[in-house]
């Protein structure tokens, strides 16, 4: 007699290796196990009659009194309210602040925000050698979060960053604020509350692009996947999250800050060496490439999945446009390399940005 299959049942979505990577080189963030969760409402801090109020509530208060109205980025599937002074962002859902190097950057992911959050250990940051200075569990619209607080070097300088991380089992939201340590007086409490304020974009409008600035070409085995908001992914048999970590996976998005690169093939070198949830890496070969008249680096790549031990071929283009790239990415198992990699290769070749509107 054969048993029923119970529909309720669904498999444990893990995010692939290739999508944690993006999104840490996109946040920089870190995390451990949620405590339990605290109320999250950006509300002012509650201040008694005659009392003092401390410097962390005249903090809190005056960085949410510097707040606007709320505005919808429905590729990332969230509203922020726009802080004041900061513009909304031409190449990314969130807001900026050019002549200050400050930003805030929302993206939406595909798969479950604990294992997102799981993702980004303490040991992790060390290993870059970022600096956690705090975290604490919050609840947004019902739905579970963190809220990190962390310092990044680049170029002699430091960065903050506050990184908020809310979803449930399906999908993922994470709103990032970044700028430089000496401006953290002006904008820390400010992009703090700003982040803290993100709420889940109901309103059921979004965009059909998905806020791509460009496009690739149909692959000769794989299939289109949602991953990442502002990125295109394929899959094989279209299938997130995948069944095996050798299952092929193609990942390709625009790099949101501007990085130091200093050496460009030792920057795209120390890109691939960031991929989550893998171990034994080892740089095989790195090539310059031109594609869509852009410079780059193709770099092939071995590696083991850190909790199957699968062997792993990484491929990476790195296409670079001024002070910012464009990053593409496949993995695959060692067992089809070579089918795979030309799979990538071709599909890498017919990259190209689209023309920018006309305001």
């Amino acid at each position: 007699m054969s048993q029923a299959k119970n529909p309720a049942r669904k498999l444990h979505m893990r995010i692939p290796p290739l999508l944690l990577l993006l999104v840490l080189a996109w946040v920089l963030g870190c995390g451990e196990k949620s405590p339990p969760v605290v109320p999250p409402d950006p509300v002012p801090p509650k201040i008694q009659i005659n009392s003092v109020p401390s410097t962390k509530e005249k903090d809190a208060l005056a960085g949410l009194s510097a707040l606007g109205e709320y505005v919808s980025f429905p590729s990332a599937g969230v509203k922020i309210r726009q802080p004041k002074r900061f513009d909304k962002a031409e190449n990314f859902a969130g807001f900026a602040r050019e002549e200050d190097q400050a930003s805030i950057m929302a993206v939406k992911i595909t798969g479950p925000v604990e294992e997102l959050v799981a993702g980004f250990t303490e040991a992790k940051l060390k290993k870059q050698n970022w600096k956690l200075l705090d975290k604490e569990p919050m609840m947004i619209d019902g739905l579970q979060g963190i809220l990190i607080h962390f310092e990044q070097p680049a170029a002699g300088r430091r960065f903050i960053k506050w990184a908020l991380a809310f979803g449930d089992r399906e999908k993922t939201y994470m709103v990032t604020a970044a700028f430089s340590q000496e401006m953290e007086g002006e904008f820390s409490s400010l992009l703090r509350s700003a982040v803290v304020s993100s709420r889940e974009e109901k309103s059921g409008t979004a965009e059909q692009d998905n806020g791509v600035p460009f496009t690739l070409g149909t692959p000769k085995s794989m299939k289109p996947v949602h991953l990442v908001s502002m990125s295109l992914g394929f899959a094989k048999d279209g299938v997130v999250p995948l069944k095996s970590p050798k299952d092929a996976l193609f990942v390709a998005a625009p790099s949101v800050e501007k990085p130091v690169l200093g050496n460009r093939k030792s920057f795209a070198e120390l890109r691939i060496r960031q991929s989550a949830q893998v171990r034994e890496m080892l740089i095989e070969s790195t090539k310059p490439v031109t594609i869509d008249e852009l410079e780059g680096f193709e770099t092939i790549a071995s590696c083991q999945d850190e909790k199957s031990g699968e062997k792993l071929v990484v491929y990476q283009v790195l296409l670079f446009q001024g002070d910012s790239y464009f990053v593409l990415q496949g993995m695959a198992g060692q067992e089809k390399r070579a089918e795979y990699l030309e799979e990538f290769r071709e599909l890498a070749k017919t990259f190209k940005r689209k023309a920018k509107k006309e305001k």
